[in-house]
């Protein structure tokens, strides 16, 4: 059985495919013209909906609902938060 997500902003669930490290570098132009970087690191999850479609979803945005159709505390009964 697969992994249950939940988009916490919508509520809508969704099967994890998996998870991966984003990273992006936009440069634009800062005081006096000189180049600025600006870096942006996100944790993304692979999910797919209900008809199968593939979306990228911020992990910040997400909470386990279920594994292998149990609830995520029957699983890791004693886990703290990191």
């Amino acid at each position: 059985m697969p992994t249950i997500i939940e988009h916490t902003p919508t509520a809508k669930r969704y099967a994890l495919i998996g998870a991966a490290y984003g990273m992006s570098v936009a440069a634009t132009h800062g005081l006096l013209g000189f180049p600025w970087r600006e870096k942006d690191q996100r944790h993304l999850l692979s999910v797919c909906d209900e008809n199968g479609k593939v979306w990228w979803m911020d992990a910040e945005e997400a909470r386990v609902v279920s594994i292998d159709g149990l609830d995520p505390a029957q699983v890791v009964p004693d886990a703290r938060e990191p």
